[in-house]
């Protein structure tokens, strides 16, 4: 009798508090902050976590009309943390780093992120050494990859030879010290190493020239997957040595990923003389690159036998791509992606190229976006449906992790200062708009990183919880290609980014609703990446009107 009256007195405790949470979140929605505040403090004194989560939110982003308070959030965020919450954990030591509503204290954010992790786990070393590294605390962060490196964890060769080339924080510039650890790198198969192992011994500056050595490691990068930079550089250097085979081989490859300067040259030198066959390869001692892989991209055959539905004069479409940034790394398949989609949508929607705004590649400038989406929203009317889709860079900008999107012409480290391309600033625009409907296709995900590469150069691969964007949820929904701090992933087998392939999917089975179209794709895209590695996890989300139809 007694652990039953217990057990109902802990089944009306939990229903106590999740209604008296909902009543504070509706407070909260209503902007009366000092009840919805009160109601949470409450809750958070007597355990309650989520509460203490929301408080952390509200002091942070200013909800509920509450003025931002980084000290309030701070105290908050310690609760979560004692209790080992591993994301306010990281959050407490960022704030330590950078000094956000308390003192710099870089031994306190060492000691938070030791304080629940096994720090003998080289993954761990490298993680701990990446939060420093990515704030800019370069001392401690080489004391930690210097750690992992001993363990041989791969990832970390690539940033000390980072630290010890550049001279970051207090360690001197020493390009042979960079060497000896990129090297290291390269020879346990990292592409990254290889590449600037090459480039240490090309350049006779740093007194390390090897040319022998420089080839090697040219080729070894060149095969280690479809670079074209790298393999066009090494079909310029081969023909300065007059080894015109490899030149022509080198080069072929470089236009065949999509290098024009390289079918310039190539043109320009008649290469073809010197083309080389299948059979020949062996010779040559070079193994077939990525660009003579087999890949399934089923979705252009199905395409070729896709029935066109009748044009729709009142449905546009937006695509906005970018595969090859002028200042970051590359966004492998984006351009395909987005190629393949708007010939999807084209069909299955009804949409007509008048009405289609095409910014692929060499066309998703800044000024570019931001001339086309004016006129397309000009030109749509009432009762209009706009749909939107996005591949490319995501970035959290600090201190509140504001996701922006990420033109071809634009630095990274600058977008900040360009409010324009704020994710919830191009929300606003097309869901303020005249159209009725607006479903967009966001296959980012504002992380920071994308492919498990940062965004930003010289910084490591740390993730971070972009902030909630809102919009007018009854006219609009949005699918993203992944949460918090997932990694928005390339699909290497069908050549495709992994959420466009599968939302393509859908579309070309024909599917209308967009919840259907949602549990597919988040079940088919979460499978898969789970079968890339538990870093690897994508799951994405919506958000606005589940009921819409397409």
């Amino acid at each position: 009798m007694r652990n039953i009256i217990l057990i109902l007195l802990i089944f009306l405790n939990i229903s106590l508090y999740s209604n008296t949470l909902k009543k504070a979140q509706k407070l909260c929605e209503n902007n009366e902050s000092t009840k919805a505040i009160m109601i949470y403090k409450m809750l958070s004194n007597n355990g309650n976590t989520e509460a203490t989560e929301e408080l952390v939110k509200i002091y942070d982003w200013g909800k509920c009309k509450t003025k931002v308070n980084y000290k309030k959030s701070f105290f908050y965020l310690s609760i979560l943390a004692k209790k080992g919450d591993k994301d306010a954990i990281s959050a407490i030591a960022t704030r330590y780093i950078i000094g956000n509503g308390i003192k710099k204290d870089l031994d306190k954010a060492e000691y938070w992120l030791t304080k629940y992790n096994n720090i003998s786990d080289a993954k761990i070393q490298y993680d701990i050494a990446t939060q420093f590294s990515i704030f800019g605390a370069h001392d401690k962060a080489l004391k930690w990859y210097l750690k992992s490196a001993k363990q041989n964890y791969i990832e970390s060769f690539y940033w000390l030879g980072k630290i010890y080339f550049y001279g970051y924080g207090t360690t001197l510039k020493n390009p042979k010290e960079a060497l000896f650890w990129w090297e290291k790198g390269a020879n346990l198969g990292n592409y990254a190493c290889m590449e600037e192992t090459a480039e240490i011994y090309y350049n006779s500056h740093y007194g390390l020239a090897n040319e022998s050595k420089y080839f090697y490691w040219m080729e070894k990068a060149a095969m280690k997957k479809s670079s074209y930079k790298t393999q066009y550089y090494l079909a310029l250097s081969y023909f300065d040595k007059n080894n015109k085979n490899r030149a022509a081989y080198w080069a072929k490859e470089a236009y065949t990923n999509g290098c024009k300067d390289a079918k310039k040259f190539w043109d320009k030198e008649k290469l073809w003389q010197y083309t080389v066959s299948k059979s020949n390869i062996n010779k040559l001692n070079i193994k077939l690159t990525s660009s003579n892989t087999l890949i399934n991209d089923d979705i252009k055959d199905k395409l070729n036998h896709l029935k066109l539905v009748k044009v729709n004069s009142k449905n546009w479409l937006f695509i906005i791509a970018t595969e090859n940034y002028i200042y970051t790394d590359k966004v492998k398949y984006s351009n395909n992606s987005a190629k393949d989609f708007l010939q999807v949508a084209q069909k299955t929607l009804g949409i007509s190229k008048r009405n289609t705004y095409n910014l692929i590649g060499a066309k998703s400038t800044s000024g570019a976006i931001k001339d086309n989406l004016s006129l397309m929203l000009k030109n749509v009317k009432k009762g209009d449906t706009i749909y939107f889709y996005y591949s490319g860079h995501g970035i959290p900008i600090l201190p509140d992790n504001e996701p922006y999107i990420l033109p071809k012409d634009k630095i990274p480290e600058m977008i900040g200062k360009d409010k324009f391309f704020k994710l919830s600033n191009i929300y606003k625009l097309l869901s303020n708009s005249k159209a009725t409907k607006v479903i967009a296709f966001v296959d980012s995900c504002f992380s920071g990183a994308t492919d498990g590469k940062s965004i930003i150069k010289g910084v490591a691969a740390s993730r971070l919880v972009p902030k909630k964007v809102t919009f007018d949820k009854s006219k609009m929904v949005v699918l993203t290609a992944g949460k918090n701090k997932q990694y928005s992933n390339m699909y290497e087998a069908k050549g495709h980014r992994l959420f466009s392939y599968f939302v393509m999917k859908s579309l070309l089975k024909g599917k209308t609703n967009i919840n259907d179209i949602y549990r597919e794709v988040y079940t088919n895209v979460k499978d898969e990446s789970y079968k890339m590695g538990d870093m690897k996890i994508q799951e994405p989300t919506i958000d606005g009107n589940l009921e819409l139809k397409l």
